[in-house]
């Protein structure tokens, strides 16, 4: 699923696109709590699981590379249940030109059982360009 993001008025430039992770190192099954994604209302208690996206430019007129390198703050932020998630960031590279930076969260042990709510924030040179807010009910098996 590609989801574009940012504005196309400021500087004359392609918004960058918001990819979805589609693969991943960790263990268990994805979550997407991308707005407009099947997230799902129920999942089992204790199962790993992992949530992940990516920025990519859509174009190469996109300056993802200087909103990165230049602290303008082109990323992805989590919290649950009100808390920070550590998220592992990858960078994408052809050559000196960055193409992607992922972000990932990986919940090898799960979470515990009852309600948990996940907050997704996406940023391109600084500016929240995308919110996320579920809850979803983890359940023993």
């Amino acid at each position: 699923m590609l989801f574009e993001v940012g504005s196309r008025a400021r500087h004359g430039r392609s918004p960058a696109t918001l990819v979805t992770a589609a693969d991943s190192p960790a263990t268990g099954s994805r979550l997407d709590i991308l707005p407009g994604s099947a997230t799902p209302a129920v999942l089992a208690a204790r199962e790993p699981f992992w949530i992940g996206y990516a920025l990519a430019p859509s174009g190469p007129e996109t300056d993802l590379e200087a909103s990165i390198s230049h602290g303008r703050g082109t990323k992805f932020e989590l919290d649950v249940d009100g808390e920070p998630v550590r998220l592992d960031v990858t960078e994408t590279r052809e050559g000196d030109r960055l193409v992607s930076r992922s972000a990932q969260a990986s919940f090898q042990a799960g979470l515990s059982p009852g309600w948990h709510r996940f907050s997704g924030r996406w940023y391109v040179a600084g500016r929240i360009v995308l919110t996320s807010d579920v809850a979803i009910e983890f359940v023993e098996p």
